[in-house]
């Protein structure tokens, strides 16, 4: 029966990957992703940088044992997770992108600074379970803007924005970490700073879009 079933597939020859063609990265129009790509390297060097050394700053500050952290970053990933399921796209109907990832970096500016003030175990474990919100919300926000700007480049949009990400990722935790050493909440002065530098970043692009949304009319 399998004799008479099966049938070998079809084989079908390949070339192989088709060459770059140089031509086309200077038809790629790169002014347009000048700005996401600085806010994406910046957004994910602040978010790493607080991120990677949450657990030795609560440890540190308030004594959190393994468990402790283990319960706060846990309680933050599942608040973080279910904002992203139930109420990013009800946000997206109402905000562009850039709006969207101002007010969360707003958002996450103000929770940091209640985070430097908190000095009781309570709090700061409160406040941890919402402090991952506005990241986990930025992210995906980054990914919708930037596919929309792209265009029919989504590879090539898709590259730029995983290859920024990654040197943010990297960078963000070596610069915190000698910061940490310095004072402890360094690194949270850091990400502060970073996310307010994110604001203006995101207003400067707003603009940039308004005025070529003028000109193309």
């Amino acid at each position: 029966m399998s004799i008479v079933l099966i049938h070998d597939p079809k084989k079908v020859s390949t070339k192989g990957f088709q060459k770059l063609e140089p031509q086309l990265l200077t038809k790629i129009n790169w002014k347009v992703f000048i700005t996401p790509v600085i806010l994406t390297l910046v957004l994910s060097f602040g978010l790493s940088a607080f991120e990677t050394l949450y657990s030795l700053y609560t440890a540190d500050k308030v004594n959190y044992s393994p468990k402790d952290i283990s319960i706060a970053i846990t309680g933050g990933g599942i608040f973080g997770a279910l904002f992203q399921i139930y109420f990013f796209d009800k946000f997206m109907k109402y905000f562009s992108e850039l709006t969207f990832i101002a007010w969360s970096l707003l958002y996450s500016v103000v929770v940091l600074i209640l985070l430097v003030f908190a000095n009781g175990y309570w709090s700061i474990m409160l406040i941890s379970f919402v402090v991952f919100i506005g990241f986990d919300m930025i992210r995906p926000a980054i990914t919708n803007y930037f596919s929309n700007i792209a265009g029919e480049r989504q590879g090539f949009a898709g590259g730029l924005n995983s290859t920024f990400t990654s040197m943010g990722n990297f960078i963000g935790p070596l610069i915190a970490g000698a910061l940490f050493d310095v004072h402890i909440e360094a690194p949270i002065y850091m990400a502060i700073g970073v996310s307010l530098a994110g604001v203006v970043i995101v207003l400067i692009e707003k603009q940039h879009r308004a005025k070529l949304k003028e000109q193309n009319m």
